[in-house]
């Protein structure tokens, strides 16, 4: 029997592999061992990939968002000097009845935009200030438009707690998931359907999750920690049960067979021995625990690889990054044009120049259709205000 480490040494496992495997050549193995040796090393590698995506998603994020949000705070504060800056020359006497419409038309949309976002006393009083209407029921109105689109655009319906085109991607991206899921449920009863075969599958689960629970009971009888005196090794034990127990509710049979060769209750020999009919059992398991370790991992990777309009499985950390980096870049181009913006807006000379081409409804146009582009897109979309 080769060396096994101890019950209170951690177990290391070499180049981050699983102990858990069947020892020959693939020439030297039945059918079922060679099927039960890949399922292992597949499992460990979305394992992997599952491990190192939780871990890297929500750092690059939140340190996208540390970088970005000093930008977006000075692109809102351009803003709202935008609007003070069509206040004042929607007043300005260098302007004729039709430009000082105009401005009132762009006042309209750049304040319904900075509302939506958070409200304050300024804008509210600015919106009053034009006889804009009542900005809530202006809202409202904007909300219903909006759940109209969807339902033309996606045949989704968006309930009433979307309150904002971020709140609408989300929701439309959750109820799409949720249609996903309930056709791939009816897709697999549809199959248990299927008579004998089903009949069949029904069994090779239940003695599936029968040797998982053998595992499982054959842990607990030597992992019992109210049997060991030894206040260190009960401690020990302690730990090792609530791995077992987690292992157990996830049925995760390879976290449980590993356990007993960390605890010495297997080795090698004894899985090399295991009776071919077993084998097709915890295959079957195993199966099943790769599908749910993938699916977990499509459930965390999809929405971004959609985002940035790759495949998932060519989706790479430094696709990620570098998607990140360019939406930093667009944000620090879309502060310094806003920049420019300000200045042009303070400046009657220029503004009456903008005005030429400037047509009412233009504003609340593009504004519907990058809120389109947002939520059929799916994507974070950093929504600007257009420089003419």
């Amino acid at each position: 029997m080769a060396t096994q480490p101890s019950l209170f040494d951690d177990l290391p496992a070499a180049n981050g592999a699983s102990p858990v495997v069947l020892p020959g050549s693939k020439q030297a193995l039945s059918k079922e061992q060679r099927r039960f040796n890949k399922l292992i090393a597949d499992i460990e590698t979305a394992r992997m990939d599952l491990a190192r995506w939780s871990a890297f998603i929500p750092r690059a994020m939140a340190e996208h968002a540390a970088r970005t949000e000093p930008l977006r705070l000075r692109y809102r504060e351009l803003r709202v000097e935008i609007a003070r800056a069509l206040d004042a020359a929607a007043g300005s006497k260098r302007l004729n009845k039709s430009q000082r419409r105009k401005v009132v038309d762009l006042l309209t949309s750049q304040l319904t935009d900075l509302m939506e976002e958070e409200r304050t006393p300024e804008l509210d009083q600015l919106f009053e200030k034009h006889g804009l209407g009542d900005f809530d029921e202006e809202h409202e109105a904007g909300l219903a438009l909006m759940r109209e689109l969807m339902r033309e655009t996606t045949g989704v319906e968006v309930d009433q707690d979307a309150r904002s085109p971020e709140d609408f991607a989300h929701a439309i991206r959750d109820k799409l998931a949720e249609e996903n899921e309930a056709l791939a449920r009816e897709q697999q009863r549809s199959r248990r359907k299927a008579g004998a075969k089903a009949a069949a599958r029904a069994a090779a689960e239940k003695v599936a999750t029968q040797s998982v629970r053998e595992v499982y009971r054959k842990l607990a009888s030597e992992l019992h920690p109210d049997r060991e005196p030894d206040p260190a090794k009960r401690a020990r034990k302690t730990d090792l049960m609530q791995q077992a127990n987690t292992a157990y509710q996830a049925g995760d049979l390879l976290a449980l067979l590993e356990l007993q060769l960390k605890i010495e209750q297997i080795d090698p020999a004894h899985l090399s021995g295991l009776p071919n009919e077993r084998l097709v059992h915890y295959n079957h398991v195993l199966a099943g625990q790769l599908q749910s370790i993938k699916r977990e991992l499509a459930d965390l990777l999809t929405p971004i690889a959609g985002f940035m309009g790759y495949g998932r499985a060519q989706l790479a950390e430094d696709d990620l990054r570098r998607t990140l980096d360019q939406e930093y870049g667009e944000l620090r181009k879309l502060v310094r044009a806003t920049e420019a913006d300000v200045a042009s807006f303070r400046d009657i000379d220029v503004l009456k120049r903008r005005l030429r081409t400037y047509k009412v409804g233009d504003a609340l146009d593009q504004h519907m259709a990058e809120i389109e582009s947002m939520l059929l897109g799916g994507g974070a979309h950093i929504r600007g205000w257009a420089r003419r």
